[in-house]
Formats: structure tokens, sequence, C-alpha cells
């Protein structure tokens, strides 16, 4: 068997039909090295790895990568001696290889012409960056060698035709080559196509001027103005020559001078604050036109941000937003706006556009996404004007609009909102904004459009087609066909320019768009059906991909489509450029006109170009929403659940877990979209129905089989979260079960995680002893140093639940240094370390060392805020004025509350503990506030009692004593519906149970 190796794109390696997986990057990262380079001395290899450490240190961990390397390679791949390291590729098919034959073929060169290595990336080892980019750059020339050696073969055998694919390949892959613009201009002059030499001339001159502001060279000026020269008397429509279609200039109207009117005369007020101007209307009445007529109107320093929302795009939360957050991040970065880190990780957690690296506690709620963007977009409005655009609400999902909501009620800063929307938006959302409007909150100008009367239909005409009169007859005609609606009236009005009668107009709008479109090239229509499977916009390089077009090929097809007015392009500040339909009736009918099964076809090659992404980089959350979307609409239905299941996962795995087993850099660049507890639900009950179809539709399959106990283990670790108990343990031990007969090792660890995460929660030390032993085996199957490091982490919290406290104390001390010796082959997994610090923190309170504990705590609280990871500090804090409390530093315990209450704040759903609430209802009753004392005891309680977590249930019996000692009048007081005796005993029965001996003396004197 042969070991195939593929480092052109995502690195690749398989070994007799199998992926080979890797569990650390270094080491497969140290793998790739060695495939390219083939022989490297021990001391290159820990210089370029481990640069950072000691020369033993370095040298011990590299012969650890290399162990590890040897255990997924085939037998004898690495070797070495005491001085070099070999890499033997007789027996390796590698697709480097490929490019040094002379006679590989250009499609060949296309598929396989990808980044070295696409999206890998290894922190803190510079050496291997700078070897990374030399073979990225070396690749490149490998295969721009290659293209120009055909195409000067073609060239030089006067087969112009020919040459002409190699040398669109290389402008691709650098769009300032001017040798090629050369030669290919000669190639077109030799084939008399004089109007594409004119277009490639121009398309240089554009991108020279826009990367570099200099123009062509003087030997390609003087080559064009050659070419020029000798074709000013050639007749511009000979055969040979494409014609090429006219753009049609943009009317500078859209037949709303009233409504421009008004909102000109809206815009002139000065007074402070938001100012909205809400378009409503049917399809194709024409706000999308008024919309771009306003914005034309204003001075170019604005800065402009847009978004919007097509059909089934409310089924996942915050798309919108993220649009419009990526177009703001380019123009305004991070840095550049006065927000705490912590912040933006907030925001970073919900919006992959915003490319932040840092982890929160849980996505925030909508409300405090509104609340964070009132105060980004204030600041911004504070440097430039500032618009927003944001079309299609009708279409938004309910969080979209809660967060649109929440930043008009807390924005008191100069912004304008250019919103659209058909009539069958919620009317909740429409009216809560008009609300703001009468209340004087925001200005609101309310624009209703409804399609031309008679005389506005004949005005609109007269100034379309200005060159003809229309009689009256005619104006009857054509009003009594289109009703005055007009986008109908654009169509027909465009066939009556190109020759058709009044009487030959169409009688509906799909006819009219039939008629727009009927004279379109196979290539021209392809473009449009492609396109049409986007959710809103394309971008260029995914189109191109999707189409099979070169880049040059769909740059023609593009502007003569935009010269039609069916295109339109949209480049942003960060030079992407998109590609979108002018008008969504547009986009609906070519969708709805491509067969079913062509459908199926372009959704399912969209679903594997962005397949493709995500394996090549970090998880994007929205990307496989929509993703999942192109799945259900290709009919892949396997693939829909399996994407389905891995978005499941990582929400879970981000929204649930406080400590959840990734390294650095994946826990950086992962993201979920924000969802509440009901949106979990809902999205379980999906994927439950989905393999209930799939059984009766194809039966049970291997695949599906794994899937199936995939959903079994996220259901079943769903209800132990929230502390259904019963049907959780029933769930995971299936699929735990199920894991083991068949000796799938990872998902039996999965399964086990859940099971420890139960054990933790119910504080039984005997059970989750078990089941970390179990998980070190499983992990020990697989190689998995991260799983078997937080084993030993969960073993050590074991041992504290037992009271059982030296081994506890040993065992958190070894899955630290199990962390911190992973870090030598893999990203660092500093959260994983900082959550068994706090453990021992755990321990140094219960067993009374309280200065210790604090000086643990906030030692923790400082690692998360210094490596941004703020996930744990809500419960850092919480445990650290829990500790304050029992010093009776009353001080630093309110500090440490108001620090936990501000991440604590504006979640979604308040799962961490309730350690927090217990503390600020003591707070609030000490201060008089019974209302607020008793909605903090609810909220604790609907967490410590369900879960019987001993340790927080205690200290909220003791809060309950304490506040019921004060005599609460009221609402409180019908809710403490025991004595201040009962609770003071309860809570200290089971400080006796965990053997908590300060706490047990503290509550004692109080009874005496």
């Amino acid at each position: 068997m042969v070991l195939k190796v593929s480092l052109l794109g995502p690195p690749n390696f398989s070994f007799g039909g199998s992926t080979l997986l890797f569990p650390f990057r270094k080491v497969q990262a140290l793998i790739c090295y060695m495939a390219v380079e083939r022989k490297a001395s021990r001391e290159v290899l820990a210089d370029v790895f481990w640069g950072d450490k000691e020369g033993p240190l370095a040298l011990r961990s590299l012969r650890n990568a290399l162990y590890q390397a040897r255990q997924i390679l085939p037998g004898g791949t690495i070797d070495g001696d005491r001085q070099w390291i070999f890499w033997d590729s007789t027996s390796v098919e590698m697709d480097l290889d490929r490019l040094l034959d002379s006679e590989i073929s250009l499609e060949e060169i296309r598929s396989i012409s990808r980044p070295f290595m696409e999206g890998f990336h290894l922190s803190g080892c510079p050496r291997f960056d700078e070897w990374l980019e030399s073979i990225r750059r070396d690749v490149e020339r490998r295969c721009r060698a290659l293209l120009n050696q055909k195409a000067s073969r073609y060239i030089g055998a006067g087969d112009y035709l020919n040459a002409l694919l190699p040398l669109e390949m290389l402008i691709e892959s650098d769009p300032l080559d001017e040798d090629s613009y050369s030669k290919l201009i000669l190639c077109l002059s030799s084939l008399g196509r004089y109007g594409r030499v004119e277009e490639i001339y121009r398309l240089l001159q554009e991108r020279l001027f826009r990367e570099l502001g200099m123009s062509p060279s003087d030997t390609v000026e003087k080559l064009y103005r050659r070419i020029i020269s000798k074709t000013v008397n050639r007749d511009k429509e000979d055969n040979d020559t494409p014609v090429a279609i006219k753009k049609v200039p943009a009317f500078d109207f859209c037949g709303r001078n009233e409504e421009l009117k008004s909102v000109g005369s809206f815009l002139k007020n000065k007074k402070k604050g938001p100012r909205c101007v809400w378009i409503s209307g049917e399809a194709g009445v024409g706000k999308t036109c008024l919309v771009e007529m306003v914005i034309s109107s204003f001075c170019p320093d604005r800065s402009i941000f847009r978004c919007g929302a097509v059909p089934g795009e409310d089924r996942y939360p915050l798309l919108p937003w993220n649009d419009l957050l990526g177009d703001m991040i380019r123009s305004f970065p991070p840095d550049e706006l006065k927000l705490p880190s912590s912040t933006w990780s907030l925001l970073g957690e919900s919006f992959p556009a915003l490319g932040i690296k840092a982890t929160s506690f849980q996505p925030p709620s909508p409300g405090r996404i509104g609340l964070i963007l009132s105060e980004i977009m204030s600041q911004i409005s504070q440097r430039r004007p500032l618009v927003m655009v944001m079309e299609d609400l009708q279409w938004f999902d309910g969080a979209s609009l809660e967060v649109l909501e929440s930043l008009l009620v807390h924005s008191f800063s100069d912004i304008l909102l250019l919103l659209s929307s058909r009539p069958q938006i919620d009317r909740s959302a429409l009216a809560f904004i008009r609300s703001l409007g009468r209340s004087g909150r925001i200005s609101l100008l309310n624009l209703d459009l409804r399609c031309f009367s008679r005389s506005e239909t004949e005005w609109f005409c007269d100034r379309f087609y200005p060159e003809r009169r229309f009689s009256s007859d005619e104006v009857d005609r054509i009003f009594g066909v289109t009703d005055g609606l007009p986008l109908f009236l654009v169509e027909s009005l465009r066939l009556l320019k190109a020759g058709r009668s009044v009487g030959e107009t169409p009688a509906s709008l799909s006819d009219a768009l039939d008629d727009h479109l009927s004279d379109l090239t196979d290539n021209e229509r392809s473009l449009l059906e492609c396109l049409s499977v986007y959710f809103l916009k394309a971008d260029w390089g995914s189109l191109s991909r999707i189409c099979g077009f070169s880049q040059l090929q769909l740059a023609d097809l593009v502007e003569g489509l935009r010269g039609r007015a069916i295109l339109a392009e949209e480049k942003n500040d960060g030079g992407e450029l998109f590609i979108e339909f002018i008008h969504g009736k547009v986009k609906d009918h070519v969708y709805n006109s491509i067969s079913n099964s062509k459908r199926r076809v372009l959704h399912g090659e969209l679903a594997h170009s962005l397949m493709n992404e995500l394996a090549g980089g970090s998880w994007n959350d929205l990307a496989c929403s929509r993703l999942i979307h192109h799945c259900r609409n290709a009919g892949m239905k396997l693939e829909e659940l399996e994407y389905t299941l891995k978005k499941l996962k990582l929400h879970i795995n981000l929204n649930y877990e406080l400590f959840p087993l990734f390294n650095d850099y994946l826990l950086k660049e992962s993201s979920t979209s924000f969802g509440s507890r009901e949106f979990t639900v809902k999205e379980l009950e999906s994927s439950h129905a989905l393999i209930r179809e799939i059984k009766r539709e194809s039966g049970t399959s291997q695949k599906l089989h794994e899937l199936e106990t995939v959903f079994m283990a996220i259901q079943g670790g769903y209800h132990l979260w929230w502390g259904d108990y019963d049907t959780g343990k029933m769930l995971v031990r299936t699929a735990l079960n199920r894991a083991t007969s068949r000796e799938d090792w990872v998902m039996e660890s999965e399964c086990l995680q859940h099971l420890c995460y139960y054990g933790i929660q119910i504080e039984d030390g005997r059970l989750l002893a078990a089941y970390a032993r179990r998980l070190i085996g499983a992990a020990g199957q697989t190689g998995n140093d991260p799983v078997k490091a937080m084993a030993l982490r969960f073993l050590g919290m074991a041992r504290i639940f037992s009271q059982d406290y030296g081994p506890g104390e040993r065992a958190l001390l070894s899955s630290i240094g199990r962390f911190e010796a992973i870090e030598a082959v893999d990203e660092p997994y500093t959260l994983q370390i900082i959550g068994a610090r706090s453990y021992l923190g755990d321990l140094a309170h219960r067993t009374g060392r309280l200065e210790e504990a604090l000086s643990i705590y906030e030692s923790c609280i400082k690692s998360c805020e210094d490596g941004g990871f703020f996930r744990g500090l809500c419960l850092f804090h919480s445990n650290a004025a829990h500790v304050a409390l029992d010093l009776g530093d009353l001080t630093t315990m309110d500090r440490h509350i108001s620090s936990a209450k501000a991440y604590l704040d504006g979640c979604q759903w308040r799962r961490g503990n309730s350690i927090i609430f217990s503390l600020m209802a003591l707070r609030a009753f000490q201060s008089g506030d019974e209302a607020e004392a008793l909605d903090h005891l609810k909220s604790s309680d609907s967490l410590c009692i369900p879960l019987h977590k001993r340790f927080w249930l205690a200290l909220q019996l003791w809060v309950k004593g304490q506040i019921k000692k004060g005599a609460p009048q009221g609402e409180l007081g019908d809710y403490l519906d025991s004595s201040a005796q009962d609770y003071l005993e309860r809570s200290v029965d089971l400080y006796r149970e965990m053997g908590i001996d300060h706490k047990i003396e503290f509550i004692d004197r109080a009874l005496c």
C-alpha cells in the first residue's frame, strides 16, 4: 500500500483508503516538513519547532513528536540516527511531485494549484512560518513556470487559441503580471479579437492603478497602441470580433420624486439621535432603487454598512448582522475603537466575520448585542457620518430584529438607518419601532411605496423612453398590464426599446423577465443559475470555482450582465469582490426556472465547496448554517445531518461547557451563533426528525447508525447539563454501549466526558472516579493526550468530592503537568490549565485555607484576563467572592460580585453557577431591596435544586437562613416558607456530608 500525501490545499494524509488523523498540530507540521525536505538534522528540527525552548528540552520535545509521528505513519516512513531524521519516499505518492512533471496537463495544474498547506497555522514557531512561506512561494513559482512553458510552446507553434488558457491562468495567479498580459494581448490580436484586446488592456490599467497607483509599462503601452493603430479603420462589427453588449445606461431617476423630497426634508432635521427611514412595499415596487437614490445623494465621506436577508435565513440567528459587522470591521478595526477586550470577545463569540480571537463565557443575548453595537456605532459616527442599510427585514430572524430594537433603544448617536421590508414583516417589530418614533426616542420616516398611478405611469414612460411619444391608448394598455408595478414597467419599456410594439408587451412580470433573459448565451445563463443558489451575494472566488469559468471568462460574463442591468458588483473596504442580482425578483425568477434536478446539483456543488472551506480552516458557525441549507436543498440528507450534529456539538461545547477541550488556537478561532435554550431544543428535535426521515426513506446504514450514536450522546449530555438525569443517563449510556461494541474509542471518550460532567454536578466522587479512569483508558486507545490530561483533572475532582485531598491535589497537578507537556507538540491548552488550578482553589477553600484559595482564584482571574479567556471569569469571581465572605472581607466580596455580575449580565441563559445569585440575593436584602433579593434567590434555586449540587445548595440554604433571620416581608417572606433555624441546620448537614469544617463551625456558632 502507498501513503498518499496531499499538501496542495489543506494537508491530507491517507493510507489504505483511510485518512490519517493527527492528535497534535505540531506533529502534523513536523510530518509535512519532513515529507518536503526528506532529510533534516535533529538540531534544525528542534530549532524550527521548539526554538523558544532550551536545547535539551527542545530535543526531548522533538523525540516525543517523532514518537507520535511513528505511531501514525506506516512503518519505516520516518527513521533516523543520532544526528539525522530521514523520510523514506519510496512508498509515498505526493501531489507536490506532480509539479516536477513538464507534461502535466493544464486541467491537472488547475486542480492542484492551491496554496501549499492551505489554512494551516502554527503559533509560536516563527522559523516554521518562514519555511511555510518559502515553500508556498516556491510552489507558486513552479506552477507559473509550467504555465509559462505551455503558453510559450503554443505561441511558438502558432497555436494562439490554446495559448489563451495558460495565459489566463497566469494572470489569475498574479493579476499584475504585465508580461502575461502582453502575451495574451498578442494572442488575442493574432486571433482578430480586438474587442478583447481593449478589455484586457483596460483591466490591466485598472488593476495597476488600484493596487500600485501606476500605469502600464512603456512596453505594454506601445504594444497596445500598435495593435489599436492597425485596427482604427477596421469594421468594428466584423464577424471575427465578438459584438460587445452595450451597457444600458442606468437612469438617474426612480419615479419617486415625492418620496425623495420627503427623505430630503427629513434628513435636514438636525435633531440629535438615530434617524430611521423605513421603506415598505411589495416586491418590485422600487424599494432598493429608492434606497440607492438616497445613498447617491450623500457626500462620499459617509461610512455605509449593509446587510440583508433571504427566505429561510430566519432559521439561522444573526446572519444579517454578521454580514454588516464584517463590513464594519474592515473599515474600523477593533484597535481603533475603545472597547474592552471582553466586549469584543462577547461579539466574536457570535460573529465569525469579526475574526476576534478571544473567548467569552456565553454568546450574549440580542439585547446585550444591541447595547454593545450602540456604543460601537456611536464611536464610528463621531468620526464619520454613519449609514446602516438593512434590506428585506421581513426575512430577518427574531434575534436580529431584537438586536435592531436594542440598538435603537440604547443609541443616542447621529446614525441613519435605511430599512426596507415587504408588508409581511413581523407586526410587533414594526409596532415597536413606530412606538420609538412616536415617543421621540428616534426620528422616524415611514414610506409606504405603492404601485404607480396611471398618471405616474405615463410620466415614468416619458422619462424612461424620451425618444418616443406614448399615446393615451398605449399608456392605458401599459398601465392595464403592469398595474404600475415599477419592475414590470421597466421590463416592458426595455422590450419596447428593443423594437416590440405595445401590443406585444408581456402579460405578466414572469413573461417580461423571460423575454429580458431570452437572448442570454449559454454561459451567461449558466452563471445566473449558479448565482441564484447563493443566499445573497457570491464572493468572486467561490463563484468562479462553482461556475467553472476562468476569472477572465467570469469577468467578461459579469461585465455583459452588468451592462444589461441584471447583475451588480460590490467591493468591500477589504478589497473583496462580490456579485449579486440587482433585483431579488430576477434572482427568484432564474432560480424557479431551473429544473429540480439541476437545482440539486448546484446546491450540492456549493455544499461541497463550503465543506472544503470548513475543512481547511477554523470553524465558522454561520458558514455551516449556509452549508446545511445547501445540503437540504441538494437532497444530501446524511451530510445535512452530519453538519447539523457538528454544529450542535460545537454549540453545546462552547455554550454549556465551562472548559471545553480545545487548544488556544481552536478556542479563539471557533465561533458559534447566538442560540437560546429553546433554540438548542429545537435543533435537537429537528435532528431527531431528520434521523427518522432518513430511516424511513433509506433504512439504517452504518453511517446513519454512527450519526445516530453521536446524536444520542449530544442529546443525553444536554439533558444531564440541565438536571434531567434519568433521560440523560439513558441516552448517553446507550451511545456509550454502541461505541464500546464497535470499539469506537473517540465516541466512547465523548460519552464518558458527558458522564464525568454528570458526576461533577452531583459531586459523587466514586462515580466520577470510575468514569474518569475509564476515560483515561479510552483516550489511551487513540493516543489522545489532551483527553487523558482532562481525565486526570476529573480524577482530582473526584478525590476532592471524596474528601481525599492529598491524592486529589496530586491528580490536579499531574493534569496541569500533562497539559504543559502537550504544549511541546501542540498549541497550548491554557484554559485547561487554569481550570485545574481553579479546582486547587476549591480544594483550599474546602479545607479552610481561605487566604490561599482567594490567591488561587485571583491568579486564575489574572491568567484569564491576560490570555483573553473570559469564559471562566464569572465562576472565578463568584468563587473569590464566596471565599471573601468566609474571610469576612465584604469589600473584596462586593468587588468580585460586581465583576461576576458584569460577565453574567446579558447572557441568554444563566447556567454558570448559583453561587453568584446566592451572594447577590444576600447583598440585595442587606441593602433593603427585597424584590431583587427574591429574583436572585429564585435564579439560584433554579440551578442548585434540580442539579443536586451540594456545595451550591449548602450556600443557598445558609443565605436563606440569613435572610429569614432578617424578617423579610411580602413575597420574599412568603417564598422563604421555612424557619431560619431549619435553613441553617439543613445547610450545616450538607457541609458535614462534604467535610467542610470551617463552614460547620461558622454556622454552629450562629445556631448557638
